[in-house]
């Protein structure tokens, strides 16, 4: 199966096939071509392709970018901004407690743990440069994402939030 290639937003309730559609929704789709009425697409449980008419949704291109702060805020309903000395020291604080949590020492969460050990120094010395960590030191993906989301919390572009919840495996 393609990868979709335009999400369509439908326009109002419905059903094809007795697969329910809801207006205001968007639905992801992989659509060769949108020079007809209609467009053949999958609907997931079903064996067969369905001839879907484009005019019961608003159609757009899947864009292939990052998202922009002012996206991530309304997705997240938080607002992003630079931390204040105070913030930090509560968010540094918050990092020691998970570091504190027993299940952190598991093999299977080292990367969260080497992330924030990492992410401590990185607060303490208010680094604002990947290039100025010890980020290449790492030896999990994970804990260097967990590096790169703190150097993003000291410049205002990932809130504490979603840096002090990385999810720690207790099982």
């Amino acid at each position: 199966m393609n990868k979709p290639n335009y999400i369509a937003t439908a326009k109002s309730d419905f059903s094809i096939k007795d697969y329910p559609f809801s207006q205001g929704v968007n639905y992801h789709f992989y659509i060769e071509d949108l020079s007809t009425k209609y467009f053949k697409s999958w609907i997931i449980g079903e064996s067969e392709y369905f001839l879907i008419n484009k005019d019961l949704f608003d159609i757009r291109p899947v864009e292939d970018r990052a998202l922009t702060f002012k996206e991530i805020e309304a997705l997240t309903n938080e607002k992003l901004s630079i931390p204040n000395d105070k913030e930090i020291v509560e968010t540094k604080a918050i990092l020691e407690q998970k570091l504190d949590y027993k299940p952190i020492n598991r093999l299977d969460n080292l990367g969260v743990k080497e992330g924030y050990s990492e992410a401590i120094n990185v607060l303490d010395s208010k680094i604002k440069d990947y290039n100025k960590t010890n980020i290449n030191d790492l030896k999990t993906d994970q804990g260097r994402a967990i590096v790169m989301l703190a150097i993003d919390y000291l410049k205002g572009e990932c809130s504490q939030k979603m840096l002090c919840n990385v999810p720690i495996k207790d099982r």
